[in-house]
């Protein structure tokens, strides 16, 4: 019965070591995932804000011809007023559509990375999971062998007794024979 139990025993423990290193590779896979999140949304941030830069540099450049627009149109006609007027709302317009996309990458961005750490947080707790399930299987096993033994205990005390009746019980026999015998 102990070598089963032990057998069983060893194979439990085996497969703890093969579940943790299992558990363990998992753990960095989601580590890995987790940091590449961690260095595109950086990235990407910085990407977005040169992106936002470069536009507002372009209607800055705008903004100058217009200026010198605005300034002819003082002393010309009512088309050049117009035309002035046009580019101060194509000006506007140029730098809305600059900061929606900026604020729209941020908002991308952040929910990507939001994403990134709540699967990160969903394979640490399964990872967590895993070390419990794991633990109390082989607490199971250990149980189990403990238990065997016990038993083999037992079994073991108890033949020694049986055996010593038995050989009392044949002394006391043999004795009461030869009493009576007399």
């Amino acid at each position: 019965a102990m070598d089963v139990a032990g057998l069983a025993k060893q194979k439990a423990t085996d497969v703890y070591g093969l579940g943790l290193s299992a558990a363990e590779r998992t753990k960095g896979e989601a580590e890995d995932v987790y940091g590449a999140a961690a260095e595109s949304y950086s990235l990407g941030k910085s990407a977005a804000e040169r992106e936002k830069e470069a536009g507002l540099g372009q209607l800055q450049a705008g903004a100058g011809k217009l200026g010198a627009q605005m300034r002819g149109a003082y002393g010309g006609s009512g088309a050049g007023m117009r035309a002035s007027i046009s580019g101060q709302a194509s000006m506007a317009k140029g730098l809305e559509s600059t900061y929606d996309v900026y604020t729209d990458k941020q908002t991308a961005l952040e929910g990507a990375y939001g994403r990134a750490g709540r699967a990160k947080g969903r394979a640490e707790g399964a990872y967590g999971d895993e070390l419990t399930r794991l633990g109390q299987q082989k607490g199971y096993a250990d149980t189990a062998y403990d238990i065997s033994g016990r038993r083999a205990d037992v079994g073991y005390e108890k033949g020694v007794y049986d055996l010593t009746k038995g050989a009392e019980r044949e002394f006391e026999e043999g004795q009461l024979g030869f009493i009576e015998g007399w």
